[in-house]
């Protein structure tokens, strides 16, 4: 069993983000993805080859050879052809040779898939309104409606989306810092920009959609009792041995074993304490962020008073 990322990729997977092409690649690499989208079908070289040439063909950039750093063909054909090829042996793509008919299809490769969708994940979050609505919710309807009979899914279930929403708040003070000093440090903005940015984009993209839905819509206070009652509760004996059965029917084909019935238990355990532990201290570490994005906003204002005051000096003189 592989236990390191880079055991299951290629050795040159990151090359095509390290080149000179690195927006292009990505750009062709979403093209590439996006075509293949909820199909399973494998795409015939052709057709692939004419996704990149439509792109191509309207591509305002020179385009450089991502592994020689020249100048690559001016024939748009030719180009397409090279990067279906680097991608290929970058192990982006997956190739498949049909003996019969002489003719190669391919497909995006599945670790592909899930690194792109993460990189178009990260844009959203950075270019969209901030909102949390679900997560707190989810997990208290699921431990209100918990079926016996699938519990190794509901849990596995709760535990992602206890362990996403503390992701995302943990990241959540970085993005808020970075958001500030980003905005206090454009060039391209006058003060006055500035702070009519501060005062609308940063208010509805932080303060209302973020902190606003926690407190309100999704406040953890309203739920947090009865799921921490709830997760005790599949924590004591009679109901923890159902869903470690539940597990071993599942996963194991129900064959009881000494190893067997302990990956059980310390799935339950390990999942089920995680998730009771994050709701123990959630208004604790949200009271926190919430302290921080203050501190945050007030050096953001002294900032822009400042910039404010320059302004006028300068026109004064």
């Amino acid at each position: 069993m592989k236990t390191s990322f880079f055991e299951l990729v290629n050795d040159k997977f990151f090359s095509p983000f390290t080149s000179i092409n690195k927006q292009l690649n990505y750009d062709l690499l979403c093209l590439i993805n996006s075509k293949m989208n909820n199909e399973m079908k494998q795409f015939p070289r052709d057709e692939v080859l004419s996704w990149l040439i439509d792109y191509l063909e309207n591509c305002p950039i020179s385009i450089i050879d991502d592994e020689t750093g020249k100048n690559d063909s001016t024939d748009v054909k030719i180009v397409a052809s090279n990067k279906l090829r680097y991608f290929l042996s970058c192990g982006w793509l997956v190739d498949e040779n049909d003996s019969k008919s002489l003719k190669t299809t391919y497909q995006m490769d599945s670790n592909a898939i899930i690194i792109l969708n993460a990189m178009e994940e990260i844009v959203k979050n950075d270019t969209r309104p901030v909102e949390y609505t679900g997560y707190v919710y989810n997990i208290y309807s699921s431990l209100k409606n918990f079926q016996f009979t699938h519990s190794t899914d509901i849990v596995e279930q709760m535990y992602k989306n206890t362990k996403e929403l503390m992701d995302r708040l943990r990241g959540l003070n970085v993005s808020i810092k970075k958001y500030l000093r980003n905005l206090i440090a454009n060039d391209s903005l006058s003060p006055r920009e500035i702070l009519e940015q501060f005062l609308v984009e940063y208010q509805d993209k932080v303060v209302l959609k973020t902190f606003d839905n926690l407190r309100i819509k999704d406040n953890p206070s309203k739920y947090k009792n009865s799921i921490i009652s709830d997760i005790k509760r599949l924590l004591e004996e009679q109901h923890f041995s159902k869903m470690v059965e539940e597990y071993i029917n599942k996963k194991k084909n129900g064959e009881i074993n000494e190893e067997n019935q302990k990956e059980a238990e310390t799935f339950f355990s390990e999942s089920l304490e995680y998730v009771l532990e994050q709701f123990n201290y959630i208004e604790d570490n949200l009271e926190s962020l919430n302290r921080r994005n203050t501190k945050y906003a007030t050096t953001a204002k002294s900032r822009i008073a400042f910039l404010l005051n320059e302004e006028v000096d300068i026109e004064g003189k």
